[in-house]
């Protein structure tokens, strides 16, 4: 009878599983905290695994032990098939190796209406799962998704050890390990029997250039015994060069106990300056300090005296120099090799073990030089080979933290040269005056923040939530007046993922994409505006994140590498694609929002940091609007995020490099504003800023504004593009600028733009001075969407509704959260 009951469950789960139609979620490679996975989970639990069959395949996995919450089912059978991305990967037969009877698996959960997204973790190897619910809440059909390679920089010691670590933390009687960013993907050890677990533990590029600089006196030993006759004044070498032995010897040393420090006890220097590659580097550099104070007192001390010190021959000394400088530059070489077989994005000028040989290098090759320069003659020198050594270490080390962390130019200010006298002031509106928030609004059991910009339209407001631990989204109806929750979407089977894209609105319906970077196999979504319900969907092989563009019936969107899209508003059937099947050219990666004018497309390209080749053509498109086939192309220096806006035969477009959470780490921060003349494409002005603008700016009659990473709200003059004035807000402004007109008049009355950290401004369009502000994260925040603002008109004069969309708290386990602001402004 048991045994009929599994098989009839095991029956039932297959055929719920066959029903399941969410797509696949993207493997996560942005860093994910275990604190925060911990954190957001609303149910953890440790399951046993009962039955592998990797025919079916099926692995069947029984629930042993809540540690969160209250798991309703207490067996999973998991189809094993994996989507497109495990197929893709080869994912199901690497997982299926790492899985086996008896072996204890924890799962973390995030149960949301009938959906269930989980990870399951077991020995060093991450895989994602998905659960529909077939019956009550004890019946769930699971399915696995994919591997998760990237999640060991997350975690990858032994199952054990983390269960333990979970319990301490929900006991409040510890913290959780850090994320290590050096860590490669890839999964644990192959599973044992009896659930016998192997750490997974292991070295990094770091040691191996550590390691050898820590041996190398032992090397002269060996060739003082094997070849006395040219090695034998080596001995010497040791009490000659003891300032320079002491350098490495300590340094070596230090770079060592980093790299075992923060391996095995990574919570030991956490938060502290020492911690930091920068605090090391610069402990090193007063090690140099020192040794090269001493080595130049004690020389000049002997000199002073006339008490020459014993120098080896000068024959073994060059030698020695010479084999030495040999040994660091295979080294080196050696040390960058690896880490780029290890890890392709590798640049040994961020790896402070590489530059810390590279550095000794430098200096043995300046003893060489400068042996070979003295000759045999003196036999006391007035500067000895052991001085200019270790001085031009120190200068390596100075020269390196100036390189690497000097940050002279970065977000640094810009001069300005104000134009006065050419904005116009609206006679008769006066100063504004912030009364108060009026509503605010966050969605219970959701973690993350609003990434997507708000939609305001007619009655209601239209926001998307994003949940990035589990790469899930929600798009919420508000009463636009209350704030009271009309309706969510979350996808048929829970499936949305988390949204950059923000909704737009026509003729009933919304459209809007899912995914973040690195997300593929996305979707445009057609949902009915009045019930929250899917009308159609649109499959892309990219990340759907750019705002949809609506014109003539159609929908105009881009589909990261994939390409730019038209399809047909109605049906969601595809017109064309952008570049076409043929092309064969550098990759295009279009997270820009498509912008129509005319009988022409305007698209900006950008670039995909993940390609270890070609990260992609930079430029401003030109397409027929009809066919999708390209009228003209401009290169342009810099990624284009943001939409182009046309303006009386003009369009204007905004560049920069870094994306809404951080500044550029692999080349210099810049951005520009260019304004092009159509139909030609021909550059007109341009105006550059020290970081990245990465939304489209706000455009008048006479005036162009935008907001930038460096944490200002800049003002240019529409038809030269000369600087009027710069507002700072302390913090990167990446949304668009929100420009209110008066009632009453034509002219710009006010700007309104938001900070990432959540301080809210009302600008002075004329002076950039600015009127009020105010802090909505007071305990951290993230805030990149542009505000939406609505005018009353009264008798006295105008109230103006300002929305802002973000997240409170921790990127990970804050919450998504929109305000309603409210102030007014007298009018005469």
């Amino acid at each position: 009878m048991t045994r009929c009951l599994r098989h009839g469950r095991l029956l039932l789960a297959a055929l719920a599983m066959l029903a399941l139609t969410a797509s696949a979620l993207a493997i996560i490679k942005a860093l994910l905290p275990l604190d925060a996975l911990v954190t957001v989970s609303q149910v953890i639990v440790v399951a046993k695994i009962e039955k592998v069959d990797a025919h079916t395949p099926l692995v069947v996995m029984a629930v042993q032990e809540d540690l969160k919450g209250k798991a309703a089912f207490r067996k999973l059978m998991v189809d094993f098939k994996g989507d497109d991305e495990a197929k893709k990967l080869d994912h199901v037969p690497q997982l299926l190796k790492r899985v086996a009877p008896e072996l204890p698996v924890i799962l973390f959960l995030n149960p949301r209406d009938k959906s269930i997204t989980g990870f399951a973790y077991t020995n060093g190897t991450w895989f994602q799962l998905l659960g529909q619910q077939t019956g009550d809440a004890s019946q769930v059909a699971w399915r696995l998704t994919h591997g998760e390679p990237y999640l060991r920089r997350t975690y990858k010691g032994p199952t054990a050890e983390l269960r333990q670590l979970v319990i301490d933390k929900l006991a409040g009687k510890g913290k959780l390990p850090a994320v290590n960013e050096k860590e490669e993907p890839g999964f644990g050890p192959e599973a044992t029997p009896k659930g016998k677990e192997k750490s997974s533990r292991g070295g990094g590029g770091t040691l191996f250039g550590v390691i050898p600089t820590l041996g190398v006196g032992a090397p002269l030993m060996v060739l003082a015994a094997l070849f006395p006759a040219v090695f034998g004044g080596v001995l010497i070498l040791f009490r000659q060069w003891i300032a320079f032995i002491t350098v490495f010897s300590v340094n070596s040393t230090l770079l060592l106990l980093y790299w075992a420090i923060n391996t095995w006890w990574p919570n030991l220097l956490r938060g502290t300056w020492i911690g930091t590659e920068a605090g090391l580097w610069f402990l090193m550099t007063v090690v140099a300090l020192l040794c090269t104070v001493w080595a130049w007192r004690r020389q000049l001390a002997r000199n002073a005296l006339g008490d020459p010190a014993a120098e080896a021959p000068p024959k073994t000394e060059l030698t020695v120099l010479w084999s030495l400088v040999a040994v660091f530059v295979l080294v080196s070489v050696a040390t960058a090799l690896f880490s780029w077989w290890m890890t392709p994005r590798y640049d040994p000028r961020s790896d402070i073990a590489w530059a810390s040989i590279a550095v000794l290098t430098l200096g043995v090759f300046a003893g060489a030089i400068f042996r070979i320069g003295k000759g045999d003659a003196p036999t006391q020198p007035t500067i000895a080979v052991e001085g200019v050594m270790i001085a031009v270490i120190l200068l390596g080390h100075i020269g390196y933290s100036a390189y690497r962390w000097g940050g002279t130019d970065a977000g640094s200010p810009q001069e300005l040269n104000v134009v006065q006298g050419a904005v116009t002031v609206i006679e008769g509106v006066h100063s504004p005056r912030l009364e108060r928030i009026r509503w605010q609004f966050s969605p219970e059991n959701v973690s993350g923040l609003a990434a997507a910009a708000p939609l305001v339209h007619g009655d209601e407001l239209y926001f998307g939530a994003s949940e990035p631990v589990f790469k899930r989204g929600t798009l919420f109806c508000l009463d636009r007046s209350t704030g009271k929750k009309k309706w969510e979407f979350a996808g048929k089977d829970g499936d949305l993922r988390e949204m950059i894209s923000g909704p737009v609105f026509m003729d009933g319906r919304l459209y809007m994409g899912e995914g973040w970077h690195d997300d593929p196999n996305c979707r445009l979504f057609c949902i009915d505006a009045k019930e929250g319900k899917e009308v159609w969907t649109f499959k892309t092989a990219g990340q759907t994140e750019c705002t949809p563009c609506l014109e003539r019936g159609k929908v105009y969107f881009g589909a990261g590498n994939d390409g730019i899209y038209c399809v047909d508003a109605t049906t969601g059937r595809q017109m064309w694609r952008f570049p076409p099947s043929s092309y064969n050219g550098r990759l295009l990666r279009f997270g820009s929002t498509p912008t129509v004018a005319g009988n022409r497309v305007y698209v900006g390209s950008a670039v995909d940091r993940n390609q270890p080749d070609d990260k992609g053509a930079t430029a401003l498109f030109c397409l027929d609007i009809e066919t999708g086939e390209r009228v003209w192309k401009h290169p342009v220096a810099l990624p284009v995020w943001s939409r182009p806006v046309i303006s009386n035969e003009h369009v204007i477009i905004a560049l920069g490099n870094g994306d809404v959470f951080n500044d550029a780490t692999d080349e210099k921060p810049a951005g520009t504003v260019l304004w092009f003349e159509l139909p030609t494409g021909t550059a007109a002005w341009r105006y550059d800023v020290p970081n990245g603008v990465l939304d489209k700016p706000a455009v008048d009659s006479q005036h162009v504004y935008f907001g930038c990473r460096d944490g200002s709200v800049y003002c240019l003059g529409r038809h030269d593009g000369r600087i009027r004035w710069k507002a700072e807000l302390g913090a990167p402004v990446i949304g668009t600028p929100a420009l209110a007109r008066c009632s009453g008049y034509t002219q710009t009355a006010h700007l309104f733009a938001v900070s990432s950290e959540g301080t809210v401004a009302c600008i002075n369009p004329a002076s950039g001075s600015i009127h009020w502000t105010v802090k909505l994260a007071d305990k951290g925040g993230t805030f990149t969407t542009p505000l939406q603002v609505r005018v009353q008109r009264t008798d006295t004069g105008d109230r103006r509704f300002i929305y802002a969309a973000g997240g409170v708290g921790d990127l990970f386990t804050g919450r998504p959260v929109v305000y309603c602001l409210e102030d007014f402004v007298k009018v005469e």
